[in-house]
């Protein structure tokens, strides 16, 4: 750990500050200035994960800069090691089974974004890991876990998985026209959550997103979604969400058959997770499924008028 006190801080304080404003010139003086910061830095970093070693202390990405991040050292935890191979509880970070919940709204006050802008899966997820960071992450949620990956984003990728495989979001799309939006599910489910939160303490359209606590060591629908679907699969409730959108003129058979499409939905989806058999095989029932509902059940009219018709940020403000 000698390198912090044979660092040149003054120097290199100064030398930064001086090509802040020549970050582009490409003149060979400037670019060696360049170099010289970036060597000192590396030998900084170098020694630092020395000392992390050291001190069997866990790896932190620091380019994901969060305030909730500073405060969560001095919370009380339920272990108090800090040990870089000690297990993580279910109140240290978020899972893949709590974003699902709150990607979910996401990806629906982002959709006129996703539409227009083409946003890579990478992108929408930097978006929303840059939404909620200030106000929900804990250390743990930025640690580098042993694949090399920060754990909030590999667990977010995971999350997309889910929302993927059980119908909520499309698929990838080469032509960029659907990637990564809301399907007729999703989009109801999405809005609803919005609407009719499932319970007091999930504020959708706050920054500071909660837990389920809910385990995901094997593939499993967030039961806040699980319940909405049966709660959508009800005329009443889900005729109530298309008026609260102010849906009742679009796309109308396909909104005239949007409830039977959740009864349908809810009971198959729900009998393949109870019928047990291993997460391989309940991939390929929904699957199969999901396939059989979009022939029966085609919503091409309105997911294309959703895209152009319906104003998100226009119609959160009459909430």
């Amino acid at each position: 750990m000698d390198l912090f006190f044979s660092i040149d801080w003054t120097n290199l304080k100064e030398k930064v500050n001086g090509l802040e404003k020549s970050v582009y010139d490409s003149s060979e003086e400037n670019q060696k200035s360049l170099r010289d910061v970036l060597k000192s830095l590396y030998l900084i970093e170098t020694d630092l994960t020395k000392v992390k070693e050291k001190l069997n202390l866990p790896y932190l990405n620091p380019t994901i800069n969060s305030s909730s991040v500073v405060k969560s050292f001095h919370r009380k935890r339920e272990q108090d090691s800090l040990f870089k191979n000690e297990r993580r509880t279910f109140n240290d970070f978020f899972r893949q089974n709590d974003y699902q919940y709150w990607l979910l709204i996401f990806l629906f006050l982002k959709n006129n974004e996703i539409h227009t802008e083409h946003f890579t899966l990478y992108q929408i997820i930097d978006l929303f890991v840059n939404r909620i960071k200030d106000q929900s992450f804990n250390w743990e949620d930025i640690e580098f876990t042993g694949s090399g990956s920060t754990r909030c984003k590999t667990n977010l990728r995971f999350a997309f998985n889910d929302l993927k495989d059980i119908g909520l979001i499309n698929l990838y799309d080469p032509n960029h026209k659907n990637s990564w939006t809301l399907t007729f599910i999703g989009f109801f489910i999405a809005a609803s959550l919005v609407v009719y939160p499932v319970d007091t303490d999930r504020k959708p359209l706050s920054t500071k997103i909660t837990k389920f606590h809910q385990s995901t060591y094997y593939f499993q629908i967030n039961k806040g979604i699980l319940k909405r679907t049966l709660e959508l699969s009800d005329p009443d409730y889900f005729f109530s969400l298309v008026k609260r959108l102010n849906l009742e003129d679009l796309a109308k058979d396909e909104i005239n058959r949007g409830w039977k499409v959740f009864k349908s939905y809810h009971d198959n989806v729900t009998q393949i997770f109870e019928s047990g058999g291993n997460e391989q095989q309940r991939a390929k029932q929904l699957a199969t499924y999901l396939k059989d509902m979009n022939k029966q059940f085609p919503f091409n009219n309105f997911l294309k008028e959703i895209a152009q018709n319906f104003n998100v940020d226009e119609w959160i403000k009459g909430l």
